[in-house]
């Protein structure tokens, strides 16, 4: 479960990184400059590694660019991945703890 937090730890700061640098490079082709602010301020503020990768449904054209939507679903399969493998361990946690007492 520890290898699995030091994981989402490791791949969720590359994502962010790698989102900035699709987000850059897209600026003024797929955004529009608003466009490019709005994700820049979510993905570089406090939270910004709490959030996942932009809205098909408000930056369509972003995923236009097949190596940008590529990244992204693969992205969104590894933190699912991470998530389920942690909460598997969670409960698996519970359940051990709870029969042992």
């Amino acid at each position: 479960m520890f290898t699995h937090i030091f994981a989402l730890v490791v791949f969720n700061k590359y994502r962010v990184k790698q989102l900035i640098k699709y987000i850059s490079l897209s600026r003024g082709r797929e955004l529009t400059e608003r466009e490019f602010l709005e994700l820049l301020d979510n993905y570089t503020s406090f939270l910004g590694y709490s959030s996942f990768s932009p809205s098909k449904k408000y930056y369509p054209r972003l995923y236009t660019n097949q190596k940008f939507a590529a990244f992204a679903k693969r992205s969104k399969d590894i933190m699912i991945y991470i998530f389920s493998a942690l909460a598997v361990g969670v409960v698996g946690s519970v359940i051990v703890d709870s029969l042992q007492r």
